[in-house]
């Protein structure tokens, strides 16, 4: 539910083992809402400098969903025939 954003499907997303496809709609709401919530740039009394913790969080979000669902590739049925006769 969005009271408790998006909890269940987080852990659900968090124990696949991939390859999975994340629900996109949650990737892109954190896109968002780090995006909107931080600067770009500090603020001048912090010397205006890239805000790289906004990066990372986009980063991390991005690795976690994406990269991590892309670890391997998806096998098909007659593959895994001809891996099983390979080691039979």
């Amino acid at each position: 539910s969005l009271t408790h954003n998006w909890r269940q499907l987080r852990e659900i997303a968090r124990r696949m083992r991939p390859p999975y496809i994340p629900f996109l709609g949650v990737v892109l709401k954190d896109l968002t809402f780090i995006n909107d919530g931080n600067r770009d740039v500090l603020p001048s009394h912090l010397d205006a400098h890239i805000n790289f913790g906004k990066y990372r969080l986009l980063q991390r979000i991005l690795r976690d969903n994406i990269c991590e669902a892309q670890k391997r590739s998806y096998t098909s049925k007659q593959q895994q025939l001809q891996q099983s006769k390979q080691f039979a």
